[in-house]
């Protein structure tokens, strides 16, 4: 499950919104309609130290790293990767490495970065999260992110334009054809020349 965002596929190991975990810890964030700390913004998929995290569609790697001031730990951790695509930002959170850099055009199945445990985090997992394009990373704004687990909105980077054709080459002249009567009268012309300068 979730081979598109975790190569190899990974496991659930708590959902988007209200959690169990986030009831227990009241560690997530504070939303209206929520209890305090109770809501989780993205998703959480676990998988082996170092496993890559691949981009689900296309998009450009907007930012690196997504600290939480005040959390007492360090949010999404310095290597977090957010691809924009279209109308939504991409999170992958807690990863050891970006293997990627702000500016970057990805597209499905480029690696990312590779999980760890790094941040506010208990176990190695990636958070995935989607929020609106631009937006303050504040999971307040999360969107259910269980869509783009397989794709997301955004399509490639266009192609450059083909070079311009280059102009048509105008036809020459119709190539010369000999016939047989002036093939003769050249012969001829020649080998009166050829006469006359033997003589001299």
């Amino acid at each position: 499950m979730f081979e598109k965002v975790v190569e190899g596929g990974g496991v659930l190991t708590q959902d988007f919104g209200l959690t169990s975990w986030a009831l227990s810890c009241r560690c997530e964030w504070t939303c209206p309609g929520y209890p305090p700390g109770a809501f989780h913004a993205g998703i959480d998929i676990a998988a082996g130290y170092g496993t890559r995290l691949l981009a689900v569609g296309y998009g450009t790697v907007a930012r690196i790293g997504r600290g939480c001031p005040g959390c007492g730990c360090d949010g999404l951790g310095p290597f977090a990767v957010c691809v924009n695509s279209g109308p939504v930002d991409i999170w992958y959170g807690h990863a050891y490495e970006a293997l990627v850099s702000v500016g970057d055009q990805v597209q499905p199945g480029t690696p990312l970065s590779l999980m760890d445990s790094v941040g506010c985090s208990t176990g190695n997992h990636v958070h995935f999260e989607v929020l609106p394009a631009g937006s303050d990373p504040n999971g307040c704004a999360a969107i259910n992110p269980w869509a783009y687990t397989m794709a997301w909105p955004g399509v490639g980077v266009p192609a450059p334009p083909p070079p311009p054709a280059p102009p048509p080459v105008p036809p020459g002249p119709p190539p010369y054809q000999v016939s047989t009567t002036d093939a003769f009268l050249l012969l001829a012309g020649g080998a009166a020349l050829l006469l006359a300068a033997g003589r001299r």
